[in-house]
């Protein structure tokens, strides 16, 4: 069995541990030594892996193993690359551990003992680190460099932070802004370049908490206190009572509150003169849709409601769509009539006195009441009732509605109050007579000069 064991071992490290020159050296560093096989100096290609530990003797591993393969040997001596990365070269002492086998052997040969990782020049600057852990003393550093510690700690230039050097670009800049009331300002302020275009956040305090934002709308504009948080955690927005009514579209010169960048969603309340001043606008896509005015109207399609719920629109088209999917496009009115009427027929005729309606929507429907007294001299019989209804204008017999009311008679030389009430419903858009509609097999006995009264409504 071929035995292995390492002679010489010379170790030329980088700084380990030295936040300073770990962009310029990194974590790599060189390894040489001298291996010898069966006694002689080892030749050829050999697999090695090394592992860092924190004792000569056992202890514990520090980080991962760097395997290479193949390492050309020559005459026993060998020189390989190691990079074990960050972290494991931290002031404390540290051993390497090296296998080797022949190259593409199953087992790996452990080399004996452990070499120690000493020092090379570079690493010698860490050692004023690692002899006071914890800190750098600040005698070390030099007077442009902020303490923790320091009260007060004043920064007299205009400071940068930008991952952009040469182009302004993604950073946060602090500087000052004589324009800027600071008579009661306490806080932390921040102004965007040293022009004072962007945004400004301050915080001020009379006695009270506030987190205040300035804007400017361009250049040589006076900056404005847009927006406070208060001490209570209210939002308030267009301090300068800015806003006309509109969301900010670039052209509208609104302040309102909107949903998404540069989109049209959103509310906004007329600081200025006229229109709904004071009250509230809500917007989808740039357009006001509903309004609250300042007195508590509410309004649909306006911006200046004049009733507790005003829709506005185009009439037979726009409305109030209701669970049931009926649309109402405007108030109920009922349409009243009252006279004569007609004696009954064979066939059906209106009896009361009919009213005209008018529909705009297959989806709504007419309520019809209709009454008429009616009698006979020597008595009638076969009397049968309905609510019906034609197309205005039409002399066709009425269409009926539903079941009626049947075989109705009256004694001789009576006078009965006769009426029904129902809902017609799926017409068309469009003009329609309703009423009492009846007809009798007796009409001849039928016969009457009281009045009759009808009364409908669409909804």
């Amino acid at each position: 069995m071929k035995k292995t064991k390492l002679i010489l071992a010379i170790a030329l490290l980088g700084l380990f541990g030295s936040a300073y020159y770990a962009a310029a050296i990194g974590t790599a560093f060189t390894y040489q030594g001298r291996l010898v096989d069966n006694g002689s100096p080892a030749s050829g290609n050999y697999d090695m892996r090394f592992t860092v530990w924190d004792s000569a003797v056992g202890g514990l591993q520090v980080g991962g193993a760097v395997v290479i393969a193949p390492v050309t040997v020559s005459g026993g001596l060998f020189t390989v690359p190691l990079d074990f990365g960050p972290g494991i070269f931290t002031c404390p002492d540290r051993w390497l551990q090296i296998e080797s086998r022949v190259f593409g052997g199953l087992t790996y040969s452990l080399i004996t003992p452990r070499q120690k990782l000493t020092p090379t020049p570079y690493a010698i600057t860490a050692g004023s680190v690692c002899a006071t852990p914890g800190a750098v003393q600040d005698v070390s550093l030099t007077a442009n460099v902020a303490l923790l510690n320091r009260n007060p700690q004043t920064f007299t230039g205009a400071n940068t932070f930008d991952r952009n050097a040469l182009t302004p670009g993604p950073g946060l800049i602090v500087t000052g802004n004589s324009a800027l009331n600071l008579t009661k300002f306490t806080g932390l302020g921040f102004q965007y370049y040293d022009s004072g275009e962007g945004a400004i956040m301050s915080s001020y305090d009379d006695g009270y908490g506030y987190l205040t934002f300035y804007t400017k709308m361009g250049y040589g504009e006076p900056l404005r206190q847009q927006m406070l948080i208060s001490k209570y955690g209210d939002v308030v927005i267009d301090q300068g009572a800015l806003n006309n009514g509109f969301l900010n579209n670039s052209t509208l010169g609104g302040a309102g509150l909107s949903f998404g960048a540069g989109s049209g969603e959103g509310i906004a309340s007329k600081r200025t003169a006229g229109g709904n001043q004071w009250g509230l606008d809500f917007y989808a896509n740039f357009v006001p849709r509903m309004s609250i005015a300042e007195g508590g109207n509410v309004g649909i399609g306006t911006t200046i409601p004049t009733a507790k719920l005003h829709v506005a629109g185009t009439a037979g088209t726009d409305g109030i769509k209701f669970p049931d999917n009926t649309v109402q496009l405007t108030a109920p009115k009922p349409v009243f009539s009252h006279g004569s009427g007609q004696n009954p027929w064979s066939t059906n005729r209106f009896l009361a006195p009919s009213v005209i309606v008018t529909v705009t929507s297959p989806s709504q429907q007419v309520l019809v009441t209709s009454h008429k007294a009616m009698g006979s001299v020597p008595g009638a019989q076969a009397l049968n009732l309905y609510i019906g209804y034609r197309t205005s204008g039409v002399a066709a017999a009425p269409l009926t509605v539903g079941g009626g009311i049947f075989d109705n008679k009256v004694a001789a030389n009576m006078r009965v109050i006769m009426g029904m009430s129902g809902v017609i419903t799926d017409l068309a858009p469009g003009n329609y007579e309703v009423g009492l509609v009846g007809s009798s097999s007796d009409y001849v006995n039928w016969n009457s000069n009281e009045w009759g009264y009808t009364t409908a409504t669409v909804y």
